[in-house]
């Protein structure tokens, strides 16, 4: 296994990074903070990991599913809600404490997590294909477009009434008042 941390954070924290990757060069690299290029090297990847203690939506793991990648994740808000888990990737076996240290709680899901994520690539590869399909039609349900359809079915449901009988309006406010 191959390990590529993105993203930026304390210093103290990507201090010990680097020196993981200076200890390790064969199997562990810091790429720090990247822009679309991440795109590339997330296609590239089998698996990416989200072990978040909370995530209201989170976009990581959808732009991953999109390109094929088998998000691990903490079963949490809407990493929760987006991964199935054992269908369109994986889920750590609890979600991640809340404190502020190392929890050798968490440490353990992870670990569990990664180490079921390689079982299945060496002896269900098959099955990593099947994940792998779901997860980029799972992502293709993820758009604005669709997101909209949901939102004005739900208004329907609730009986919302259309004011404008399909018009749109266009509000123009004027005012005597210079605004700085």
């Amino acid at each position: 296994m191959q390990v590529v941390i993105v993203g930026a954070g304390r210093a103290d924290l990507v201090a010990q990074t680097k020196a993981v990757e200076k200890k390790f060069p064969d199997k562990f690299f810091y790429a720090g903070w990247m822009g679309p290029e991440r795109y590339a090297l997330l296609a590239g990847c089998d698996y990416t990991l989200l072990p978040s203690r909370w995530e209201p939506c989170g976009l990581v793991q959808m732009e991953a599913m999109r390109l094929g990648t088998l998000p691990i994740v903490a079963p949490t808000g809407g990493l929760k809600d987006t991964v199935e888990d054992g269908v369109n990737g994986l889920w750590t076996e609890k979600e991640m404490t809340v404190e502020a240290v190392i929890e050798e709680e968490s440490v353990n899901a992870i670990s569990k997590s990664l180490r079921r994520a390689a079982k299945l690539f060496t002896e269900e590869p098959s099955k990593v294909v099947k994940m792998k399909q779901a997860a980029m039609a799972a992502a293709a349900e993820f758009t604005w477009s669709n997101a909209a359809l949901q939102y004005e079915a739900i208004f329907e449901e609730l009986g919302v009434k259309d004011v404008l009988g399909g018009r749109t309006e266009t509000v123009t406010l004027e005012t005597d008042k210079q605004v700085c």
